[in-house]
């Protein structure tokens, strides 16, 4: 009886020092900020040849300082998740805070936002994503 007590001790200690760590980190969670920029040949565009390449660049903040770790994820604007089909691809943060997706738009008006999808240990709350249209 008492191998059993102190085993259902544990396993409540344990529970317990889970959601502790986990009231932590979600009380560390800093706020980002994403904006999103298109260019073509270096330059910002809001229009482009049928063929032209465009880069989009999303730049990551928390407190005004650049986010260096994590991914952000470039989909379409008009998508609730940037997920599957609506997401047009992922990329890594660079040391200043940026992350790019090169591509071919198809011909027509598009619009795309950027989604920071937050740390490697899963640290962020996220303002709404950024957006452009082109």
């Amino acid at each position: 009886m008492m191998r059993r007590h102190c085993l259902c001790t544990f396993a409540l200690l344990s529970l317990m020092s889970w959601f502790a760590l986990a009231a932590r980190v979600a009380a560390e969670a800093t706020p980002t900020a994403t904006t999103l920029a298109v260019t073509s040949d270096g330059a910002r565009v809001s229009f482009v040849a049928s063929g032209s390449v465009v880069a989009l660049t999303a730049t990551v903040k928390a407190n005004g300082k650049a986010v260096t770790l994590g991914q952000v994820n470039f989909c379409k604007a008009s998508a609730t998740y940037c997920t599957d089909i609506n997401r047009l691809g992922t990329t890594q943060l660079t040391s200043v805070g940026t992350a790019v997706l090169r591509l071919v738009p198809g011909i027509g008006k598009h619009s795309y936002k950027a989604v920071f999808a937050g740390t490697p240990n899963g640290i962020a709350r996220i303002l709404p994503p950024s957006m452009i249209t082109f």
